[in-house]
């Protein structure tokens, strides 16, 4: 059932109880208010029939009583109208068959002195009762009677039954008048709801339907690329945490070059002090064994001029012993001692000789222990110079990788604020993720909803 069909619906059954509870309320307003004036016509006649039973009751005359009685029952709408004597009045003047007692109600009446209503619905009959109460007046006719005592009563009984005929007539010519008028507001009320809120309410809600289609296709694009960006995200987050903490690496290494650069470059420096030391010392060593060679070919020279003393001395020691061998037993002693200094002069030449070589011998070690010390310390000059160099270059790296540590506490630095960037973006991007999917879901329960008016309305 559409909307439409709904909404008519529901007014025509609305209308249809409105007005059926207000005909019932008024059908029975009506029954209560003619149940009311049966009552008071009731009681109107009763006291009628009441006060004329004291007139005739003070004349005496009964037999225009039962006419007055008969009259009144002859009238529209009263089914019965009688009188009847009490206790006193029977006693007195005895009983008349027309004023007997029928009925309990009436005895109720002669013993309780009150009034009686009695309402039959389903007969539609209202039936009042009043006792006649003796007056001061009436004491004169009854001597037996006191003020006060009942004499008697009247009984009237009115049909309501053409009243409530009229009230069903009424109601159904209402139930008639109100159907149609029910069934023309709802055929209105059907071609006014149609124009002017079906329709427009229906384009509505197909735009709608139209536009939470397009949403939620649109969600779900956005739902994929969120995705992929918070994927891409946390995998840059995870490459540039790996990136931070090769930097990180890299940085205590560079640290630690950096520390063993400078004791690299203390030791070069020491180095460099032992070599210029060592460098001096084998000048030292160099003068020395000049000094050595230049002693050894003094002491050559003079090893020469011993050489040539025992020559001369041999040549005069032989020169001795030929004089010696000439002067006969007299040369004798002079010829010993002459071959005494031969000998010596020998010996002296030997051992000159002996000096001579072994001064020699020093003297080509003391000069190649010379070329030595001047090829060493050539040498000594290159590593000086190559120490000075390389002390000069671990210098240089020394400061290229202390500014390197520098520029890499600096990248280190940018690294980590761009880490906490790249952290928070990808929780961004998560958030954006989440909400990207929550908001497909409200795409899709927008779509449902709109569906589901747009049958609602169209069916």
């Amino acid at each position: 059932m559409t909307l439409r069909h709904k909404v008519i619906v529901w007014v025509v059954c609305s209308l249809f109880v409105v007005l059926g509870t207000g005909g019932v309320i008024n059908s029975v307003l009506t029954t209560r208010i003619t149940g009311q004036e049966a009552q008071s016509s009731a009681r109107v006649m009763t006291s009628n029939i009441t006060l004329a039973m004291s007139a005739f009751g003070e004349t005496g005359d009964m037999v225009g009583l039962e006419r007055f009685l008969e009259d009144t029952r002859s009238q529209e709408g009263i089914v019965d109208a009688r009188s009847f004597r009490g206790v006193v009045t029977e006693r007195e003047y005895g009983l008349r068959e027309l004023g007997k007692v029928l009925d309990d109600q009436q005895r109720t009446v002669l013993a309780t002195g009150e009034d009686v209503l009695q309402e039959d619905k389903e007969n539609h009959v209202v039936r009042y009762l009043k006792p006649l109460k003796a007056k001061n007046s009436c004491i004169e006719c009854h001597e037996t009677a006191s003020a006060g005592d009942v004499l008697g009563g009247t009984d009237i009984s009115v049909s309501v039954a053409s009243a409530h005929a009229s009230i069903r007539r009424q109601l159904i010519v209402m139930g008639i008048t109100m159907t149609g008028a029910i069934l023309a507001q709802g055929f209105l009320m059907w071609f006014v709801f149609t124009q002017l809120v079906i329709r427009p309410v229906t384009r509505i809600s197909e735009r709608l339907l139209d536009r939470s289609r397009r949403l939620s296709h649109s969600s779900d694009a956005f739902t994929g690329s969120a995705g992929v960006i918070a994927r891409g995200a946390n995998e840059q987050a995870a490459s540039l945490q790996q990136t931070s903490a090769s930097i990180k690496q890299l940085h205590a290494r560079n640290r630690r070059t950096a520390e063993s650069a400078g004791q690299a470059d203390k030791s070069s420096m020491q180095a460099s002090r032992a070599v210029d030391l060592s460098s001096s010392a084998m000048s030292r060593l160099s003068a020395t064994m000049n000094a050595i060679q230049e002693s050894s070919h003094e002491t050559s020279r003079i090893i020469k001029v011993i050489d040539e003393i025992a020559f001369q001395t041999n040549l005069l020691a032989l020169n001795a012993a030929v004089e010696a061998a000439r002067a006969g037993e007299a040369g004798r002693g002079f010829a010993v001692v002459a071959e005494e200094v031969r000998n010596l002069a020998a010996g002296s030449a030997e051992a000159a000789n002996n000096t001579q070589r072994l001064i020699e011998n020093a003297l080509r070690d003391a000069e190649e222990g010379a070329s030595v010390v001047r090829e060493m310390e050539e040498k000594l000059g290159g590593i000086v110079e190559n120490m000075a160099m390389s002390s000069l270059t671990i210098a240089e790296v020394f400061q290229a990788t202390e500014q390197q540590t520098i520029e890499l506490d600096q990248i280190n630095d940018s690294i980590t604020r761009v880490e906490s960037i790249t952290q928070s973006n990808a929780a961004s991007a998560e958030e954006n993720a989440s909400a990207s999917e929550e908001l497909n879901h409200m795409a899709e329960d927008l779509e449902e909803v709109a569906l589901d008016l747009v049958i609602l309305i169209g069916g």
